[in-house]
Parts: C-alpha cells; sequence; structure tokens
C-alpha cells in the first residue's frame, strides 16, 4: 500500500445510506480517508469546504440531478480541478457519455467489483499526480507521488489547489512565476478564476507552512518565487 491512498480524502456523494456505508467501509479498508455526504447540496458544499482530492459521485441523487451537481463541481473554481468519478445504477452508454462530456474521470456502474473500484481510484489519483521528484527546502518536503507534504515530519493539510500551487513554485526554486502563468499552470487555462485567486491562496500556503512560509515570496510587480535559503544571496526587491 503506497502512500498515496492513505493520505487521500475522498467525498462520496450517496444519498442511499446502504450503499453510503458499503463503499466507505471499502474505502477505509483500502486505506482512504472518507467523508460522505447523503445529499446533492451536502456534497457540493462539502466539497467547497473539504477539497477532497477525489470525489465519487452517484448520479441518481433525490432533488438535485446527478448531472447537474457534476456540471456545478466542475463549473465553480473551488471545485473545478477536483477529479470526479462516477458511481452508478445507470448502465445506458448515453449516460456515461454524457457524464464524460461534463468532466467526469472514470465511470463506473453498480454492481461493482471491490478491488476494480479501488483500483480504478488509484488510477485516477495516479493521473493528477504532477511530473515532479521529491521536494524539500530545509525541513519542509513534499511527495507530488504520495500527494504528502510534511513540516519538520509532521503532516500538513493542504487542499488540492493549495498542494498544486505550493508543488508547481518548489519545482521551479528561484524561478520567478508570474500570476497569469501560475493560474493557468494550478487552475487550468479556461478556469475563469479570477488573478486575486493567486494572491488569495498563496496567502492561505503561506499561513499553514508557519514560518517556512517565508520561503513563498512576492516580487513586485512581477508575480511569485519560492526561495530556499540559500538562493539568491542578493535577490529581487520581494516582500514575505
Amino acid at each position: 500500500m503506497s502512500e498515496t491512498e492513505a493520505d487521500s480524502l475522498v467525498l462520496l456523494i450517496e444519498d442511499e445510506e446502504d450503499m453510503a456505508e458499503l463503499v466507505g467501509t471499502l474505502l477505509r479498508k483500502a486505506l482512504f480517508k472518507t467523508a460522505i455526504a447523503h445529499s446533492a447540496w451536502k456534497g457540493i458544499a462539502m466539497a467547497e469546504e473539504l477539497q477532497p482530492k477525489v470525489i465519487i459521485l452517484d448520479l441518481m441523487l433525490s432533488r438535485l440531478d446527478g448531472f447537474e451537481v457534476l456540471k456545478r463541481l466542475k463549473e465553480t473554481p473551488l471545485t473545478g480541478s477536483i477529479p470526479v468519478m462516477i458511481l452508478t445504477g445507470k448502465r445506458d452508454q448515453a449516460s456515461c457519455i454524457r457524464a464524460l462530456e461534463l468532466g467526469a474521470d472514470d465511470f463506473i456502474t453498480k454492481p461493482f467489483n471491490n478491488r476494480e473500484l479501488v483500483l480504478r481510484l488509484k488510477a485516477v489519483l495516479r493521473r493528477y499526480q504532477p511530473v515532479v521528484g521529491f521536494l524539500t527546502a530545509g525541513d519542509l518536503q513534499v511527495d507530488p507521488f504520495a500527494l504528502r507534504v510534511r513540516v519538520k515530519g509532521r503532516p500538513l493539510d493542504l487542499a488540492l489547489i493549495e498542494y498544486k500551487l505550493l508543488c508547481v513554485l518548489m519545482s521551479r526554486s528561484g524561478e520567478i512565476i508570474a500570476r497569469e502563468e501560475l493560474l493557468e499552470t494550478v487552475w487550468g487555462k479556461d478556469a475563469g478564476v479570477d488573478i486575486r485567486s493567486v494572491d488569495t491562496y498563496v496567502y492561505r500556503v503561506r499561513t499553514k507552512l508557519g514560518d517556512h512560509g517565508a520561503m513563498m515570496q512576492t516580487v513586485r510587480g512581477r508575480g511569485y518565487l519560492f526561495r530556499k535559503t540559500d538562493q539568491f544571496p542578493h535577490s529581487p526587491t520581494v516582500v514575505p
């Protein structure tokens, strides 16, 4: 068992309590951290609040159709980059195609094979891992293949967007990256996110990093850089 799954929060949006309990138990046995929403609206709210690594979504929800939930998740900046797996009793090809067109990353029908579900969940996680090696800066350690961040050996809980932002900056340590480039790299070219979101999320990551947050520096008029303590003895004008 790799550390990837053990450190990954999975949000299950399923309004059938028996099915939710079945899948939740399966995920916990596979060492996934698991949160369950028993309604569509609760699922949307929890996705925004918890920023899970993956969402497993049922299509046949009461009150709000699962397709509409998927559409809202993908159109909302806070959740648009979170991968979504569909787990549904709908077995027709049209439903599968529609879900994939709306941005779903995988489509699994009920009844399902337990092992297959876990393996496909792991595959989705692997696709969303940045292609960079292990990143270190003093006591700050980031393992992109395990989606894990540690400060002085202690795990740090970052939302997916926060994690991606830190990875981009650390992987290009010492390089000034413009806000526009960070926006496109982290959120995506067509995310429709305001440029000020970059500043907001940099602030959030800095706060969570504590003393190590000073390594994420603002270069006035240019963007951001991640600077290790031994870099740039004569650096550009920066503000913490």
